[in-house]
């Protein structure tokens, strides 16, 4: 609590405690009684409190006769020598707590009749309200100097005027306490008293102590101690009076004057709220002091300077503490108009405070009428254009998200009141994009005065939500349109108004899909030809399907079909993203968006059909993807697959045995060789009208079923044979049909379809040609002379004969030509040309396989051959020897010598013997004639 002191009454202070806003000397316990003093017992002396006023009355010039006794104490004679109590309306007998206290002088006090005075405190020059209380000291022992301490001063307020004892005095509201932060004591004289009648001491309270308190109907107590400091300041026989200046109290009522005719009409209802003060100075403004500096009284922080208050909610008011002076005087009633409102009944209320008012008497202020003023606001919400929408000005409706929608509003005061805070809202305009353009009718400025028309603008970005839901945003649902309302609130003085409009602006679906169908790839494609081509009943064409939305809006229903060549339907199936929803469907909702690309898959297996039929005549397997939504027309998109046609007819002959009876091997006429031949279908399309011929072995057909063979498919044709002839073997193979090359029995089959032109395998199985010759040279016989046989089979004479054999023999397995015998005849050739042979099979001048050719001839021995053998040094034999060549081809074979002896008898004795050889050889063999000649012939013998 902070303490100030004019200690010396010069006007200066010069002792404090507590007071940090000077340097100066603490007060100090003059008394000795263990409490700080204040003296005030010098003339002109004050002491600030706590913010109340303690001073010597005669610094404000008491009189006499103006004031009313509230409390009156007198020590009851103990032995403490202090005084105390309250102002109470108690009786005899008082309450033990408050039985100091002179019944006959005190009584409750109204707050409103405790008068308000006006006093410069702290010396700023300005005077500020106090309620006053005043005492009058009458300790009649020390008179005129009578001295007595104000040990407690303590001020409560109440609705309650019945109280009677200190503990529940205590128990109400607290208003001021001297001792609140710390005990003192304020030391008071009546040395400068005027005289019995006249106040002593003033103690002064800050009207804004008592806050909002209503003057009328509160009670004021008031408890006070005295002579508590000492032996010297306590009681001595007298008492003392608290006093008030005689005071009334003003009363009235605000009222909502609906009609505007300055009276309160029945059904007026009061007006609360509304600032009433006493313009006490007359110069229409409420003074106070801005101890904030905001320029508005803040009950509690600022210091008021006049009396007010603020009426209640049925417009009631009360202010008090109007002195009751010896002239009348009048006082001005005013109030601070509220916003929103015209006052009706004049500027202020006077009111005669007359020098008759008895204190604490309710004077009734006549009713303050005021009129509410109607405020309203207009807003018009139009579209001017659609920034990229079709039509003019793009009016015809937004048909992409991005469109941008502007909006013009014209806001308009059209009523009675300017408006502030004027705030236009649109929840569907773009942040940030609200402008207010400069006023059609207006100065520009932040207050919408009375027929004043501001116009805004701003756009809204169409949504790809809106275009989606076909401006489903109101409970009629979609309607093609984006429903939009503003909003626009203003503040007035008599509270909010508000206006709405909507405008619709035009949506434009445009719906539409676009398919795009292509082969991601060809699984086992490239049998036959490159990749991405299908070639083979089997092969699977993969394909990726996607559907977009070209449109402007979400489609749903999305379906894909798909088809190959018209006649197959093929399975599109959803690539998804493990949520079950479509890859593509990036927000998961099911709808087709703006600019969503879905995927597909599906995959068709070939067939023969494709390939056989070269794609249906076309060369490709066309395959075509559906794409449709409940929005849209169907879309399609194709994809082709080129079809490699390779028709390939194969054929594979096979020897399966030669001579299988025999040794295997080709090299006798009749060997047979077993053949088969396998035809195929080496390609990949269904080959018709097949047919094989061999014609070596007679073979000339067509396949089964009707000759069709599928690809893959083989039909093997057994038990094929061929049975050599001599012809082959003898033409080393050259002269068989479909001779491809000589040593080898060449076999070709043939096959042919009519897809492809014919096809021939061959087999070539060698011939083993083993061309061979036997000669054998034999003596047949050995006869004499005479031609008889000589059993000794020897020559023992000229002219015995010797009958030779040479049989040539085929021995090989072809036929030989050009058979040649040669034969040496002891050492000399003999010539054999002139011999006839004897062919064994037929006469055809070839020795033919296994066939014998046989020459047969006699020779004679001459002496000469004998007498060779039978000299010495002969061998006494006649040798013969044989020889034989022949041709295959260009081969030659040969054989021998085959040679033979024949023995001779070596005896040699010498005959002669003459012999008519011939009689006329060349006649008649007669002789008969001259000149018949008779040959003869001399032997000489051996």
């Amino acid at each position: 609590m902070a303490i100030l002191v004019d200690q010396d009454g010069d006007g200066n202070f010069d002792k404090e405690r507590d007071d940090d806003t000077v340097t100066l000397p603490v007060i100090t316990d003059d008394t000795a009684d263990g409490i700080d003093d204040v003296d005030l017992t010098t003339a002109g002396s004050k002491a600030i409190i706590d913010g109340a006023v303690f001073l010597d009355a005669v610094n404000i010039g008491a009189g006499t006769g103006n004031y009313n006794t509230f409390l009156a104490i007198q020590d009851d004679n103990d032995d403490d020598s202090i005084e105390e109590g309250f102002n109470s309306n108690d009786t005899n007998p008082l309450d033990g707590s408050n039985d100091e206290i002179d019944q006959s002088k005190t009584e409750t006090i109204l707050l409103g009749s405790i008068p308000v005075t006006f006093f410069d405190a702290d010396g700023d020059g300005i005077e500020e309200a106090y309620y006053e209380f005043r005492v009058d000291l009458n300790e009649s022992n020390s008179a005129p100097d009578t001295q007595i301490s104000l040990d407690e001063f303590e001020l409560y307020a109440s609705s309650d005027n019945s109280i009677e004892d200190l503990t529940t005095l205590r128990s109400e509201e607290l208003i001021y306490d001297m001792d609140a932060n710390g005990e003192v004591s304020v030391l008071l004289s009546e040395a400068n008293s005027s005289g019995s009648g006249n106040d002593d001491y003033s103690v002064l309270i800050p009207v804004e102590k008592f806050g909002d308190a209503d003057p009328a109907t509160t009670y004021v107590y008031l408890y006070v101690k005295m002579g508590a400091a000492g032996e010297d300041w306590g009681v001595q026989g007298g008492f003392e009076e608290w006093n008030l200046q005689n005071a009334a109290i003003l009363q009235g009522t605000k009222f909502e004057d609906t009609d505007g005719d300055g009276v309160r009409d029945v059904g007026e209802e009061g007006l609360g709220g509304v600032f009433i003060y006493a313009d006490l100075d007359e110069d229409g403004e409420f003074d106070f002091i801005d101890n904030n500096g905001n320029g508005t009284f803040d009950a509690g922080t600022d210091t008021a300077l006049e009396q007010w208050d603020i009426t209640n909610a049925d417009g009631t008011y009360s202010m008090g503490g109007f002195g009751i002076n010896d002239t009348s005087y009048t006082v001005q009633i005013r109030e601070i108009v509220p916003d929103g409102y015209l006052r009706t009944t004049g500027d202020f209320e006077t009111v005669l405070i007359s020098s008759q008012t008895d204190s604490g008497e309710i004077i009734q202020v006549d009713p303050i009428g005021n009129k509410p003023l109607q405020p309203s606001i207009d807003l018009v919400k139009e579209v001017p254009q659609i920034i990229d929408g079709s039509g003019l000005n793009g009016l015809g409706g937004a048909d992409d998200a991005g469109d941008q929608v502007v909006y013009l509003f014209t806001v308009t005061n059209d009523g009675e009141l300017d408006l502030t805070d004027v705030e236009l809202t649109d929840p569907n305009i773009d942040a940030d994009s609200l402008v207010r353009l400069d006023d059609v009718i207006g100065d520009n400025d932040d207050i919408l005065e009375v027929g004043e028309k501001w116009a805004y603008t701003a756009v809204h970005t169409v949504t790809q939500d809106e275009l989606d839901s076909n401006g489903d945003d109101s409970p009629d649902g979609p309607d093609g349109d984006i429903d939009n309302t503003a909003t626009v609130v203003a503040q007035s003085s008599a509270g909010q108004v508000s206006a709405s409009d909507n405008e619709d602006a035009p949506l434009l679906q445009i719906p539409g899909i676009e398919v795009l169908k292509t082969v991601s790839s060809v699984e086992d494609g490239d049998d036959f030809g490159a990749s991405e081509q299908v070639d083979s009943e089997g092969d699977v064409i993969n394909y990726k399907i996607t559907i977009s939305n070209e449109g402007n809006f979400a489609l749903s229903g999305v379906t894909m079909a798909d088809k190959v060549e018209a006649y197959a339907t093929v399975d599109a199936t959803p690539v998804e993203d493990g949520g079950g929803f479509n890859i593509g469907d990036l927000d998961q909702d099911g709808l087709l968006d703006v600019n969503e690309v879905w995927e597909y898959t599906a995959s068709y297996t070939v067939t023969q059909d494709d390939i056989d039929s070269n794609g249906f005549g076309d060369g490709t397997i066309d395959n075509v993807a559906t794409g449709d939504t409940n929005e849209t027309q169907p879309d399609t998109d194709d994809a082709s697959v080129p079809v490699v046609q390779v028709p390939v007819l194969g054929i594979d002959k096979v020897v399966v045995s030669v001579d299988a009876d025999g040794d295997n091997v080709l090299n006798a006429a009749g060997d047979v060789i077993e053949y088969s031949v396998t035809v195929s279908n080496d390609g990949n399309v269904t080959l018709t009208g097949v047919t094989v011929t061999d014609p070596l072995t007679g073979l000339n057909l067509a396949l089964a079923d009707d000759g069709i063979l599928a690809p893959g498919e083989s039909y093997t044709f057994t038990g094929l044979t061929y049975a050599i002839t001599q012809d082959d073997l003898d033409s080393n193979g050259s002269v068989e049909v479909g001779n491809l090359a000589t040593g080898t029995i060449d076999n070709t089959a043939t096959a042919d379809s009519d897809q492809t032109g014919p096809v021939s395998d061959d087999e070539a199985v060698p011939l083993a040609l083993t061309p061979a010759i036997l000669i054998e040279k034999l003596v047949k016989s050995v006869n004499n002379e005479d031609g008889t046989l000589d059993e000794d089979g020897k020559i023992d004479t000229a002219g015995d004969t010797i009958t030779y054999t040479i049989t040539v023999t085929n021995d090989g397995n072809v036929t030989l030509t050009d058979v040649d015998v040669s034969d040496v005849f002891e050492g000399t050739d003999f010539d054999t040309s002139g011999l006839v042979y004897v062919e064994s099979e037929n006469a055809d001048g070839e020795l033919e396989v296994g066939e014998t050719w046989t020459w047969e001839f006699t020779v004679e021995a001459t002496q000469d051959l004998i007498d060779a053998n039978c000299y010495p040094g002969g061998d006494e034999q006649i040798t013969n020897t044989a020889s034989v060549t022949a041709m295959f081809g260009a081969e030659q074979v040969s054989a021998g010598p085959s040679t033979v002896h024949t023995g001779i008898v070596c005896d040699p004795v010498l005959g002669i013997d003459k012999v008519v050889v011939s009689v006329d050889a060349d006649g008649d063999n007669v002789l008969n004639a001259a000149g018949d000649v008779i040959e003869y012939s001399v032997t000489v013998s051996n």
